[in-house]
Order: structure tokens, then C-alpha cells, then sequence
């Protein structure tokens, strides 16, 4: 699994397009709110995520 941390929203999903030319098994963008419930340090300037499976 790839973990990308973005402070853009609109950067994310650009390069969610770029990631899904790789032919993942999944991608999946988890916003503020839910990363912030999982128990890990993040860079506090990140807004979403992108995780490639």
C-alpha cells in the first residue's frame, strides 16, 4: 500500500488520475475528518489522502 498526504484537495484528485492509469486494485481518498480518527502522525498542513492499494 502507497500512502500519498496532500494539502490540496484539487492536487489530490489530479493525481488520482494519474495513479489510476497504473491499474490499482484500489484507490481510496480519505478526507480530514477520517484520517484524523486514525492513529498515525501526519503532516499538519494535509487535508486528504490518497492510498493505493
Amino acid at each position: 500500500m502507497f500512502v500519498a498526504e496532500y494539502d490540496s484537495i484539487v492536487k489530490d484528485a489530479k493525481n488520482c488520475l494519474e495513479i489510476s492509469k497504473t491499474e490499482p486494485s484500489a484507490i481510496e481518498f480519505v478526507d480530514k475528518t477520517a484520517f484524523d480518527q486514525i492513529d498515525c502522525k501526519f503532516n499538519e498542513k494535509s487535508k486528504c489522502l490518497l492510498c493505493r492499494v
